[in-house]
C-alpha cells in the first residue's frame, strides 16, 4: 500500500514539472533548479523568441551568430509578476454535500513571472535559423538554447 501511494505521489510531482507552455526548444543541459525553454515566431521584419524562464526574471538575452557576432534584442516584453500562494481567513456554511464559503487571501511568498518573456530581434541582423539564443535568468546559470533546428 505504501509503495502504491509513493508511486502515485511521484507521478503527480513529475506531471507538474517540465515545459507547461509546450515550447519546442530547450538547452542541452538545464541549469540547476530551473526548466528553461524557448520557441520563435516570425514577424514581418523581426524574429520574436518566447522564453519560459520558469518564473524567474530574465536578466540577459542575445543571439550569437555563427561568426561569433552578438545581436542584442530590439525589445523585451516581460510578463506580469505576482505571488502564487496566499493565506487568510474564510467562513463557510454547508448542509450535506452542498455548501458555500468566502475568504480573503493575502499574497505571500516570492514574486514569480506569470507567463512568457518575449525578446524581439531584427530579422536581417539575426539571419536564418538555427539561432544560438543565450539566456540568463535571475539566480541561475546561463544557458544557450539552439532554436529553429
Amino acid at each position: 500500500m505504501r509503495l502504491i501511494m509513493l508511486l502515485m505521489l511521484t507521478a503527480m510531482v513529475l506531471v507538474g514539472c517540465g515545459n507547461p507552455h509546450k515550447l519546442r526548444y530547450g538547452p542541452e543541459k538545464q541549469p540547476a533548479f530551473a526548466n528553461l525553454y524557448a520557441d520563435y515566431y516570425e514577424l514581418e521584419r523581426a524574429i520574436a523568441f518566447a522564453i519560459d524562464t520558469d518564473g524567474q526574471r530574465l536578466e540577459e538575452v542575445y543571439v550569437r551568430k555563427a561568426d561569433g557576432t552578438v545581436v542584442q534584442p530590439m525589445n523585451i516584453q516581460f510578463p506580469a509578476f505576482g505571488q502564487t500562494a496566499s493565506i487568510g481567513p474564510g467562513v463557510g456554511v454547508g448542509a450535506g454535500s452542498v455548501g458555500v464559503g468566502v475568504g480573503i487571501g493575502i499574497p505571500v511568498g516570492p514574486k514569480r513571472a506569470l507567463g512568457l518573456t518575449t525578446a524581439t530581434f531584427d530579422k536581417q541582423l539575426v539571419g536564418a535559423p538555427p539561432w544560438q539564443v543565450y539566456v540568463r535568468v535571475q539566480e541561475r546559470d546561463a544557458v544557450t538554447i539552439r532554436v529553429g533546428k
